[in-house]
């Protein structure tokens, strides 16, 4: 399981990372709406709770999924209270550790 909340924030990083550039080029097609619709949404339509967040640069990344269907969203939300798509699917896997480079 430690693993898996490994795999979130390296994807929240990434995502950080892109997201926060697609912002302030204001990216187009980009789908917002109030964060609270967006999370009652995601909970009533694909069953997704957030599983983790990730703060930067006055911005919150956050992963929703459901850990049945393995579906997952994440949203940028910013501090207006708007939230972003960023990315969604379906799968979540477990990443194998790192053991080092190979000798």
């Amino acid at each position: 399981m430690k693993y898996f909340f490994a795999a979130v924030f390296v994807v929240t990083l990434y995502l950080t990372a892109i997201g926060g550039y697609a912002y302030a080029q204001g990216a187009p097609q980009q789908q917002c709406d109030k964060t609270d619709n967006i999370v009652k949404f995601l909970a009533e339509k694909h069953g997704e709770l957030a599983a983790s967040a990730l703060h930067a640069n006055q911005f919150v990344y956050v992963i929703y999924i459901n850990p049945e269907t393995q579906s997952w969203t994440i949203l940028g939300e910013r501090p207006d209270g708007v939230s972003c798509f960023l990315a969604a699917g379906d799968g979540v896997s477990t990443p194998r550790p790192y053991l080092g480079p190979s000798l």
